[in-house]
């Protein structure tokens, strides 16, 4: 078994192992390759003194044979290698199989982390879904005193300092976020007392062809939770969308995603999980 960094130029190779919408541009991505067979794939995200692994997926005629184990031992070295101190925090997330999870749920046991499975919706809706829900309705309540401005509006310093406030915490909005990626003139922060509550990341993955990255709200911030969203989806609509895809991970922007929209998004299962003792160090082992 041979273990390698993915190039763009090997990325086509291992597209059937990734999901749709994968960049390579906010991960560190590798390969595992048996007799000639691209078979399992883990991607990296490092975010200051947090580290994330946001895919790990081995085929399944591959499982059982070491491969997964491999990949997680290279990743936790590679972090080491980049941070150069002990991780005290490291979230792995992948999809949910009824054959991958229990071979995950062993191997990360083994390692140390405390797993769990989540389910969130996915939506999906046209640019007349869009422009006819409640949201975007001249009679909906969106009185707000604090601020939603575009990404755009923002100075570098500012960005940076949201960035940095959703990176401490650590968790699955956190690790899928492709920051790098987000269209600044349709993404928007939610900002209450000058602090981050909320945040819109778009990406254009196509002409027309919009996915809302992340859509996180602070719990309880219903208000706040309209007008971002409200501002996110008509900075889209001007920007020429014909189609939006968006999850909602987080139960306050899942609930806001049913109340506004009147829509019910197809439930996609993922599992999680987070070692939150112990430290990963230089070789690879877990120390309580």
């Amino acid at each position: 078994m041979k273990i390698f960094p993915i190039t763009e130029e090997l990325l086509p190779a291992f597209s059937p192992l990734l999901p749709d919408r994968f960049s390579i541009r906010s991960t560190v991505l590798l390969g595992a390759n048996c007799d000639g067979v691209n078979c399992g794939v883990i991607a990296l995200n490092i975010m200051g003194e947090r580290a994330s692994i946001c895919w790990f997926w081995v085929a399944p005629a591959h499982r059982r044979h070491g491969v997964g184990e491999g990949l997680l031992h290279q990743a936790c070295v590679r972090i080491f290698e980049k941070i150069r101190q002990p991780i005290a925090s490291i979230t792995v997330s992948y999809p949910f199989d009824a054959d991958w999870t229990p071979v995950m749920e062993l191997m990360l046991s083994r390692e140390g982390f405390l797993t769990k499975a989540l389910a969130f919706p996915h939506f999906r809706l046209t640019r007349e879904e869009l422009e006819s829900a409640p949201v975007l309705s001249p009679n909906a309540h969106v009185d707000w005193h604090d601020s939603v401005l575009p990404l755009s509006d923002l100075s570098t310093a500012q960005w940076n300092e949201i960035r940095a406030h959703y990176e401490r915490e650590g968790n699955y909005q956190a690790s899928r976020a492709e920051y790098h990626l987000a269209d600044p003139a349709t993404s928007h922060v939610l900002l209450m007392e000058n602090r981050p509550a909320g945040l819109t990341l778009v990406q254009q993955t196509a002409p027309g062809m919009f996915h809302l990255n992340v859509f996180s709200i602070r719990t309880g911030c219903v208000t706040g939770g309209l007008a971002i969203l409200r501002s996110t989806a008509q900075a889209m609509l001007e920007h020429g969308l014909t189609e939006l895809s968006f999850d909602c991970v987080e139960e306050s922007a899942s609930r806001l995603a049913y109340r506004l929209l009147q829509q019910h998004g197809k439930r996609i299962f993922l599992c999680q999980g987070q070692l939150m003792r112990g430290f990963y160090r230089k070789d690879g082992m877990n120390h309580g």
